[in-house]
């Protein structure tokens, strides 16, 4: 799992100043965890597609569950055990066998390296602005 919790921890991250408004900051959190979303479920190995369909977003103060359905039809919607606080965004997944398909293959790690990679551009972007 992959958790963005603010904008310090970010800075620190990327070693840029944050310049823009809070509005602008959390558009570019929610698009950043869109991505690791996107690049994780693209490489994501697939038997059943569950894995891949139960690899979500969840937002903090209200949480948000992508409803993806797996190759035999199954919706996923299931929640992460642990829910992100109000300014922190959580990427992954928590079926039972994700911490094997990880261990193989670090799909969440190399979707959040494509995150950082998303996030590192916008924040140079707002902060040339």
């Amino acid at each position: 799992m992959i958790t963005i919790t603010n904008g310090r921890e970010v800075k620190d991250w990327i070693g840029v100043e944050m310049t823009d408004t809070e509005k602008q900051f959390r558009k570019i959190m929610a698009q950043t965890a869109l991505t690791i979303m996107d690049f994780a479920k693209r490489i994501a190995p697939v038997i059943t597609g569950r894995y891949r369909s139960s690899i979500h977003i969840e937002f903090g103060g209200g949480t948000k569950v992508s409803g993806a359905v797996d190759l035999s039809g199954n919706k996923w919607t299931e929640p992460f055990t642990e829910q992100p606080g109000d300014d922190e965004i959580f990427v992954g997944t928590n079926v039972v066998y994700a911490g094997k398909v990880e261990g193989k293959h670090n799909t969440i790690e190399q979707a959040a390296t494509q995150g950082q990679w998303y996030l590192t551009r916008k924040v140079n972007e707002l902060s040339k602005s």
